[in-house]
């Protein structure tokens, strides 16, 4: 639709659906301002649909795609199990932990990673504002995936470099977001896990949107490798 307003046949025949299928679809979806629908049948856009868009600013296309997939869709509907054990639904389903996964396939990780920028991106502006990064000239954005919240701060303050440091998986993810934020010449992307050490010599150590992913422990675990490659003037932003 973003080429021009379509009829729900001539959609199933671009889609390979089953136009009366489709047709109820895309009434409900126009009945809510998803779409609109005109007295001759043609569906269109509106400004609510605009963003499903992959070419459009702030396009949430990725972040739908990923919510209504199996990685969310599958442990949402095996919830019963999780509030009877205590345990994940999803490392019941796919045999490994959530980060895990993702490791192993690629493309989820990449629509993940784009998840978490739709999610997310009113926090990187007001990080960079609320916060005086004056003190410091080096940050380690630990846990950063494609490095988001790290390239918005360092657009707001010129003086700064930083890494990102994630799972290897993220690597060409950042690299790609980071060239096209124009700061490959102040962002490096350093592959590690933070169960195991994060980078040291680092001005300011940021944790964005990670601690509540992981129990007790293992935040612990986190914040003492943290602890230990920071120097007295370090500090952590979390």
């Amino acid at each position: 639709l973003a080429e021009g307003p379509r009829t729900a046949d001539q959609l199933a025949e671009i889609t390979g659906t089953h136009a009366p299928a489709l047709h109820r679809l895309l009434r409900t979806l126009a009945c809510i301002g998803i779409f609109s629908q005109d007295e001759s049948g043609l569906f269109s856009l509106t400004p609510l649909a605009e963003p499903l868009c992959s070419s459009a600013p702030g396009s949430v296309r990725t972040s739908i795609l990923s919510i209504t997939g199996d990685l969310f869709i599958i442990p949402w509907s095996d919830l019963v199990y999780s509030v009877q054990t205590g345990q994940a639904a999803f490392d019941k389903h796919f045999g490994v932990p959530f980060f895990d996964h993702l490791t192993g396939d690629p493309g989820e990780a990449a629509m993940f990673s784009d998840l978490l920028i739709g999610i997310n991106s009113p926090d990187a502006p007001a990080i960079a504002a609320a916060y005086d990064f004056s003190s410091c000239s080096t940050i380690a954005d630990i846990g950063g995936a494609t490095g988001h919240i790290l390239v918005s701060i360092l657009a707001s303050h010129p003086g700064l470099r930083g890494t990102v440091f994630d799972l290897p998986h993220n690597q060409s993810g950042a690299a790609e977001l980071i060239k096209s934020r124009g700061m490959s010449d102040r962002v490096t992307f350093t592959p590690g896990s933070f169960f195991e050490s994060v980078p040291t010599g680092y001005d300011l150590y940021v944790l964005s949107h990670i601690i509540h992913d992981w129990s007790e422990a293992q935040c612990l675990s986190i914040l003492a490798n943290c602890h230990r490659a920071m120097s007295a003037e370090s500090r952590l932003l979390i």
